[in-house]
C-alpha cells in the first residue's frame, strides 16, 4: 500500500473515497509493467528484493462516470468498458495500426490544418474480459489479443449508500452523500442564475445609441478616473 501511494500520481485511496462519497462508486485499474517480470532463470529472492523499490505496478483511479462494468452484480467482473478522450498526436506515436480514420476524412474535405492538429482529441474505447483486450480509436481496432492477465485488472465498486434494484439500474445503485439533494441544488443552480441576470442587467443595462455603437461601448467601459473625449 505504501508503494502505490508513494508512486502513484495522486493518493488513489484518497482519491476512492472521494469518489465513493460524491459519485456513489469507485474505479480503478491496475496493471503490471511487462519489463518488471522475472526472466526464464531469474531467481526469484533476487528478483523481489531489486523490484522492492522498483516502480512495477501501474495503478491509477478512474472515473466512475467513464467506466461501464457488467450489470448484474457478478464478481468478479466478467468484463468491462472504458471510455476516454486522448489527444491524437499520442496516438499516432505510440500504436502504429491507428490510421487516424476521423484525419483522413477531415484531410479529404480541405481541412488540412484540423488534419494535422496533434490536439485535436479522439475518442478511446477498451474492452477487457478474462479472454479478451481490445481497444478502438474512433472506431478504428487498434489492439485485439488475449488478455496476458487472465482476469479483468479493474477494480469497480459501488458506495453501499444506494439499495439494488430488481430493474439493474446502476444509477439506484451509485448514490453518493448528495444524490438526496440534487433536486435542491438544482434549484438552487437556476435562482441563483436568474438572480445573477437580473442583477447583471440593472447594473450593466442596455444601452441604445444612434452614433457609433463599438466606440460608445468602448468609452463605457473605461474604468473609475479615466477621461473621455466626449
Amino acid at each position: 500500500m505504501t508503494y502505490i501511494r508513494n508512486w502513484a500520481e495522486v493518493d488513489i485511496f484518497d482519491q476512492w473515497r472521494h469518489d465513493l462519497l460524491l459519485r456513489g462508486a469507485a474505479a480503478g485499474k491496475v496493471l503490471i509493467d511487462p519489463s518488471s517480470l522475472p526472466k526464464k532463470g531469474d531467481d526469484i529472492e533476487e528478483w523481489a528484493a531489486e523490484m522492492a523499490s522498483e516502480e512495477r505496478f501501474v495503478v491509477r483511479p478512474i472515473d466512475p462516470m467513464s467506466v461501464f462494468p457488467a450489470p448484474g452484480g457478478v464478481r468478479p467482473l466478467p468484463y468491462i468498458l472504458e471510455e476516454q478522450t486522448r489527444m491524437v498526436g499520442d496516438i499516432l506515436a505510440k500504436y502504429e495500426k491507428f490510421t487516424d480514420p476521423i484525419g483522413r476524412k477531415l484531410k479529404d474535405a480541405g481541412d488540412i490544418k484540423k488534419s494535422e492538429d496533434v490536439t485535436r482529441l479522439v475518442n478511446w474505447l477498451e474492452y477487457w474480459s478474462e479472454e479478451h483486450y481490445i481497444i478502438e480509436v474512433d472506431g478504428e481496432t487498434i489492439i485485439d489479443a488475449p488478455n496476458p492477465y487472465g482476469f479483468v485488472p479493474y477494480i469497480f465498486e459501488f458506495s453501499g449508500l444506494g439499495r439494488e434494484h430488481h430493474d439493474g439500474d446502476p444509477a439506484k445503485m451509485a448514490r453518493g452523500l448528495l444524490t438526496p439533494l440534487h433536486g435542491e441544488l438544482q434549484s438552487e443552480v437556476r435562482i441563483k442564475t436568474a438572480a445573477d441576470a437580473r442583477w447583471q442587467f440593472s447594473t450593466f443595462p442596455v444601452l441604445l445609441t444612434k452614433s457609433n455603437a463599438k466606440l460608445a461601448a468602448r468609452m463605457l467601459s473605461k474604468g473609475p478616473g479615466s477621461v473621455i473625449d466626449w
